[in-house]
């Protein structure tokens, strides 16, 4: 686990993954979950229910893909950044590059 910045990770209460690879949004998830003590980690391979998530109020770090088929993770955050109430959601963006070497390191470690 990467150490908290300027409490960044301390401050999470509630992280919604999302990546249209199954998997790799398994592997974050269950990693999350174990080294985000006390946080809510779940996944998504569907960009709307992020958008929906947002609009509820339930999650307040979003860890996103770059390059997913149906939006991309910059048109994403501006669809969050959009909503009033998502203004302190935190955004995490990975690309395809990062997502094949977090993929190997994860594997080793799961």
């Amino acid at each position: 686990m990467f150490p908290p910045i300027d409490g960044a990770v301390a401050s999470v209460q509630s992280v919604l993954v999302v990546d249209d690879d199954r998997p790799m949004t398994e592997l974050l998830t269950d990693r999350l979950d174990r080294d985000l003590d006390g946080a809510e980690v779940s996944g998504t391979t569907e960009p709307a229910d992020v958008l929906d998530a947002v609009e509820r109020g339930s999650a307040n770090c979003i860890v996103s893909d770059y390059d997913m088929p149906s939006i991309d993770g910059l048109s994403l955050l501006r669809r969050i950044r959009g909503d009033r109430p998502a203004r302190s959601v935190r955004p995490v963006h990975r690309t395809r590059q990062r997502r094949d070497r977090e993929r190997s390191r994860l594997r080793r470690r799961h």
